[in-house]
């Protein structure tokens, strides 16, 4: 009976992306890129963290080389941390174990789907078949001794190239293990409903939702917080809410706009709104760093007493490019710019960034950095080619490839390759955040 529920979800799953994803629109940019508040709650005693992510793909296809289905989950590991996070490192093998039970369900349920999908559009005379595709990835919010959170990027593609993209939060109590809920981190449900609702009129002052001042969306936020469901991440600096589009075939829970308009969010510090957060997890490192998802704007707060909206953006169309918005002001690369992992750093002594891993033009992944602290976001010029990918091995038909990436939680304490070296003699190289903000090596594996 269980399998037969988890095969119907999986077909459900499917099912939101009956209608394709536009570029983003109006949900794109925070009206409020700029804001007033400092960090006031930084508590010394939060240490960061390290996780690792393997992002494992699959292709399967119909036996003559054309590509049927795609499937992508991530497995996230705190392996190498002291025994005290035991219990987070249970929950996190739990949850990578059950997001690879539907992996493989998705791949035993739908290459059939896939294959009449595909023999319905030949016979329609389609000139280019496209796969179906369920791909997961995730963004690593906050890595510290206070809490793990990560938001989930879910796409659904049933066979027309683009599809539908859905987010979810996910949030761990860290020494606990346990999921946080809503009731754990907020104390006043009414009050925290009329601030997620006030911050996305100031948020999104021309959405959809306006049209009658933001009073549907407001009872929308209200109903989804009286019922413990509102869609968030636990952040270092506050929460970050999250409203999944719409669309003609589903009805999401999360829904406050047009569906063309794509995904809305809206933060919460914990400075402006002290009085809604508990006070076991208003807490804020003094140094953070915080991965941020294609096209999903957040605000946080620095250590000079100053806050900001942040964002990448990846556009999709034939010229992949990534641009980068800090207070409103942009950097946009030239270059090629395709699958980002962007990480924001912030550290104590006010200095901020942006750690950018991209696949480039020469298809191997590369880090790029940001400046943030001045009037516009820079490049910051590498001395040479590093990335924080430790290992790559491509998918073949109907076997996983793995993909796998060291997050950056520690500014003082992170893990990189250097491509300048040749392939058989890489040893990972630990780095830090140096004064410019590039890496500055500490060790060498296997060089003592």
């Amino acid at each position: 009976m269980m399998k037969m529920k988890a095969a119907a979800a999986v077909l459900a799953a499917f099912s939101l992306c009956a209608t394709p994803v536009p570029l983003p629109s109006a949900a794109s940019v925070l009206s409020s890129a700029v804001c007033e508040a400092a960090p006031s709650y930084i508590d010394e005693s939060l240490r960061p963290i390290r996780p690792t992510v393997t992002i494992i793909d699959c292709v399967d296809t119909n036996g003559e080389g054309g590509e049927l289905l795609r499937t992508r989950w991530n497995e996230i590991d705190v392996g190498a941390q002291p025994g005290e996070f035991s219990a987070l490192r249970d929950a996190l093998r739990q949850y990578n174990e059950e997001t690879a039970w539907l992996a493989v369900d998705t791949r035993k349920n739908m290459t059939g789907m896939a294959t009449a999908v595909q023999d319905d559009k030949r016979k329609a005379g389609a000139v280019q078949l496209y796969p179906l595709r369920k791909e997961t990835d995730v963004f690593i919010r906050r890595a510290d001794t206070l809490a793990m959170s990560f938001l989930e990027d879910v796409l659904n593609d049933t066979g027309d190239g683009w599809g539908t993209r859905c987010v979810f939060g996910k949030n761990y109590d860290a020494r606990t293990g346990k999921e946080l809920s809503l009731s754990d981190v907020f104390t006043n449900m009414p009050g925290l409903a009329g601030a997620v609702g006030e911050q996305l009129r100031r948020d999104y002052p021309g959405a959809s939702f306006m049209e009658d001042g933001g009073l549907a969306m407001m009872e929308k936020v209200e109903a989804l917080a009286k019922e413990g469901k509102l869609n968030w991440t636990l952040d270092p600096c506050g929460a970050t809410f999250y409203f999944n589009p719409d669309s003609p075939s589903f009805q999401s829970p999360h829904a406050i706009g047009a569906f063309k308009e794509g995904i809305f969010t809206t933060t919460i510090l914990f400075d402006e709104r002290p009085e809604l957060f508990s006070d076991e997890y208003r807490r804020t490192p003094k140094s953070y760093c915080m991965e941020l998802r294609p096209w999903t704007p957040v605000r946080t707060a620095f250590a000079d007493g100053s806050a900001r909206a942040v964002q990448v953006q990846q556009t999709s169309a034939t010229a992949e490019k990534l641009t980068v918005i800090c207070g409103g002001a942009r950097y946009v690369e030239p270059g090629f710019a395709r699958d980002v992992k962007a990480t924001l750093v912030s550290l104590e002594d006010g200095r901020r960034y942006i750690y950018a891993d991209i696949l480039s033009d020469d298809r191997e992944y590369e880090t790029y950095i940001y400046d943030l602290n001045g009037d516009e976001p820079t490049r910051v010029p590498m001395e040479r080619t590093m990335t924080r990918h430790a290992a790559v091995r491509a998918a073949k038909p109907g076997k996983p490839g793995e993909n796998i990436f060291y997050i950056l939680s520690d500014p003082e304490d992170f893990l990189m390759n250097d491509l300048d070296t040749p392939k058989p003699l890489r040893p990972l190289r630990s780095c830090r955040i140096g004064e410019d903000g590039r890496p500055e090596v500490t060790w060498v594996q296997g060089m003592g």
